[in-house]
Formats: C-alpha cells, structure tokens, sequence
C-alpha cells in the first residue's frame, strides 16, 4: 500500500486523483504492460533508455513533487552467519546508497 500512496495528495492538491487498473511485481511487467496497454506507468527514473526505446516506449518526468520513496532489504536470519551474503549485503546497500564500497 504505501507504494500506491505517494502520489494521492499531490494529486488531491491539484483537484485530481489517479485510479490505480494494475500492480505489478517488477519493471520488466511494467514496460510490457506500457507497451501492449493504453495504461500510464509509474516507474522509477533509471530504468534504462535502450531498453524503453526498443519497446517503443518514451519515458518523460513526474511532474508532481513525489515524497521519497522508502527502500528496505530483507532476509532470511539463516543468513545472518554467512560471510558472502553479509558481503553482498552491504555491496548492495552501497550501490543503493550511493556510497563507496568498504
């Protein structure tokens, strides 16, 4: 839910509102989606332009002011003694991050 709820009041505060037709569990689904529909999707903003031009697609900016969106990382505790994934772990949170590597 909290995924479907960052555009409502930027909406509301414009007189509009948007009628979610769709959820889907990744970007892939997204631009097939796009492309065989007349739907709109929300995506996020790296979604690489190679890709959107070969299917036909075009990609332009929100133009509402969206609050940040909240990442997480989950797993499985099994995990917590395992030296590979504590290293991917924190790779991926880096990259995430934007952060150098340790």
């Amino acid at each position: 839910m909290a995924a479907r709820a960052g555009a409502e009041r930027p909406l509301a505060e414009l007189g509009l509102r948007r009628r979610v037709s769709v959820v889907v569990p990744g970007r892939t689904a997204v631009m097939l989606l796009a492309r065989d529909t007349a739907l709109i999707a929300l995506g996020l903003a790296d979604w690489p332009p190679a890709t959107v031009r070969a299917l036909g697609l075009r990609a332009f900016p929100i133009p509402l002011r969206l609050p940040p969106m909240e990442l997480g990382m989950a797993r499985h505790p099994r995990n917590d003694g395992d030296p590979a994934h504590h290293w991917f772990r924190e790779r991926l949170a880096a990259a995430v991050l934007g952060l150098p590597g340790p």
